[in-house]
């Protein structure tokens, strides 16, 4: 099974819309699904979605409506999602930002944000997006041992013991 993370920054025209966009990561992973063929929702994760005034920080949770605060910002307002996909067995060629439509991304966050029911996002379009950039995409190989589920101990079994000596002998010293 392959697992690929990446990173999406999505323009948005201003932090009140990001703060509200990052606050629904679920509809960025139903989006993400619906433009990625071969993808399903069950498939996909958010695995972080933070509102950002700029390239390095973070929208405040309520903004002022200063002009100067949109001029100042070099990349200006977006949300940076974090997600990753679980590859199918059957899944064909790479997974890159060229798998993902971002036309119909865009769409589907719209269509997402509308259903939501939240006011700062009824009047969403499409064009309120601007050009969403997909980076960082990292393939990670995951095998399951045969014999057993894939799960794995968390600790060794010599400290699993040093721990158990030492919460004997702490109630003997506090009894």
């Amino acid at each position: 099974m392959t697992v690929v993370k990446s990173e999406a920054d999505v323009p948005v025209a201003d932090c009140p819309t990001a703060n509200a966009l990052a606050g629904k990561p679920q509809l960025f992973q139903t989006a993400i699904a619906a433009s990625s063929a071969g993808v399903e929702k069950s498939n996909t994760a958010v695995t972080g979605a933070d509102a950002m005034k700029d390239a390095t920080t973070k929208c405040p949770a309520a903004t002022s409506r200063r002009l100067s605060e949109r001029r100042l910002a070099p990349t200006g307002p977006h949300v940076k999602v974090k997600f990753q996909v679980v590859l199918p067995q059957n899944f064909q060629g790479e997974f890159t930002a060229k798998s993902i439509d971002t036309a119909k991304f865009k769409e589907e966050v719209v269509k997402q944000a509308k259903a939501s029911g939240d006011p700062k996002l009824a009047n969403l379009k499409v064009a309120d997006l601007g050009d969403v950039n997909f980076h960082s995409f990292t393939k990670n190989s995951v095998t399951k041992n045969p014999e057993s589920d894939g799960a794995q101990p968390m600790v060794s079994m010599p400290f699993t013991a040093f721990v158990a000596i030492l919460v004997a002998l702490a109630g003997r010293l506090f009894s």
